[in-house]
């Protein structure tokens, strides 16, 4: 059975979930139990959001933005190498914030394409996959590490709207220009790559 649950539960259901987690003494980022029978392991890098974005209950669900800190994801990498997986995939609710300290107020903080960087030198994981990136925080160093070999060649932007008026009016921080120019740089680094 589908049921959709309005906002007004989503908070009840995260609630429920967290105190689920915490009753199996879950943590944020445990994810070694699972990578025992996988090739492919997510990485939780990432929690929570600073943003204001109009239709989103994010930050009341999981608080502030917090990085995990790199010696950690790549602790985690290593050992899930150990256990025979082949690709990890990055994930996180404003995945492409990690390194700022604040998403809404220092988005140019954002240091994705430096934690990228130290995986490809200290870890020996062939592929690295990013689930979904929020355009406004991929700055020109990223576009440089994208290329590798070694980053899956997929790309998910978080993008609600190709309407530069409602993603004004949901706060988005970003438009339809930055779009765009994100999907171009990216497409021109991957065929320079080849």
């Amino acid at each position: 059975e589908v049921r959709i649950i309005n906002c007004r539960h989503k908070i009840e259901l995260v609630l429920a979930l967290s105190k689920i987690c915490q009753s199996l003494k879950i943590e944020p980022g445990d994810s070694g139990v699972i990578a025992a029978r996988r090739t492919r392991m997510p990485i939780v890098i990432q929690n929570g959001c600073d943003d204001v974005c109009s239709f989103c209950i994010t930050r009341v669900a999981r608080g502030r933005h917090q990085n995990v800190a790199n010696r950690e994801i790549i602790l985690q990498i290593n050992k899930a190498l150990e256990l025979g997986v082949r690709e990890v995939i990055l994930t996180g609710i404003n995945l492409a914030a990690w390194g700022t300290d604040h998403t809404r107020k220092r988005p140019a903080g954002a240091r994705l394409h430096q934690l990228l960087a130290d995986i490809l030198d200290r870890t020996g994981i062939p592929r690295i996959r990013l689930s979904s990136l929020g355009p406004q925080y991929l700055g020109d160093g990223w576009f440089d590490v994208f290329t590798s070999s070694r980053i899956c060649d997929h790309l998910h932007l978080s993008v609600q709207s190709g309407s530069d008026s409602v993603l004004r009016r949901m706060l988005r921080n970003h438009g339809t220009r930055e779009v765009l120019e994100v999907c171009a740089r990216a497409r021109a680094g991957y065929r320079a790559a080849q």
